[in-house]
């Protein structure tokens, strides 16, 4: 076991040695060989990564309400409340996605 992380330490250690090395003179250590990224052969292909967007769309959903008029008790003796039209404002977003 010892054995093993000794060797997993060592490993750790040239990996780390050699992307510095890459990083600040263009050579590094991989695998037992030595990479240049001096000259540059083939052709780059960009990658285009297409995330999806999260978009929230408000619904109205206000709406009138009519109460027709009639009497109402009060006390001893009734009231007429005469017919008359609420507006109640009520809504909500929903969610999706879009690519």
């Amino acid at each position: 076991m010892k054995r093993f992380l000794s060797l997993g330490i060592v490993l750790a250690a040239l990996t780390t040695l050699g992307a510095s090395a890459q990083a600040g003179h263009g050579f590094g250590w991989s695998g037992g060989h030595a990479h240049s990224n001096h000259g540059f052969h083939g052709t780059y292909v960009p990658q285009v990564y297409n995330y999806p967007t999260y978009h929230q769309t408000w619904h109205n959903t206000s709406h009138y309400d009519y109460h027709p008029g009639g009497f109402q008790r009060h006390g001893n003796h009734a009231h007429y409340v005469p017919g008359h039209v609420d507006l109640h404002r009520t809504g909500h977003f929903d969610g999706h996605l879009h690519n």
